[in-house]
């Protein structure tokens, strides 16, 4: 998490620990989540995939660019010294309805 506020790096500080400010003293509720060791090993292997895993979203989201160019959708930007990953490619529609059930129509849900 990032953030140049400090109100909200108060909360998240809170929140990672349970919100406690201090041992034994709770200001909301919050989380602690631990990471087992299992999960940590499995996170490690992916871990060296994950360069590999987003060229191949990059050059899907390329292919969308191309294909969905002109058709009127608002598709991601990439500022300029950014890299973006394309985790999820969103795009903005003027009727958001019309396009969900156009898509619907051809079996694709939004």
């Amino acid at each position: 998490m990032v953030t140049d506020d400090p109100d909200i790096y108060e909360k998240i500080r809170l929140w990672r620990n349970h919100g406690a400010p201090r041992k034994y003293y709770h200001d909301l509720v919050g989380f602690n989540y631990r990471m087992d060791s299992l999960t940590g090993a499995v996170l490690s292997i992916k871990l060296g995939h994950l360069e590999a895993w987003t060229e191949i979203r990059r050059a899907r989201a390329g292919l969308y660019r191309e294909e969905l160019a002109g058709c009127g959708l608002v598709l991601p930007v990439e500022p300029a010294g950014a890299r973006h990953v394309y985790h999820l490619f969103v795009v903005r529609a003027a009727d958001r309805d019309s396009l969900g059930a156009f898509l619907a129509a051809r079996g694709l849900r939004l």
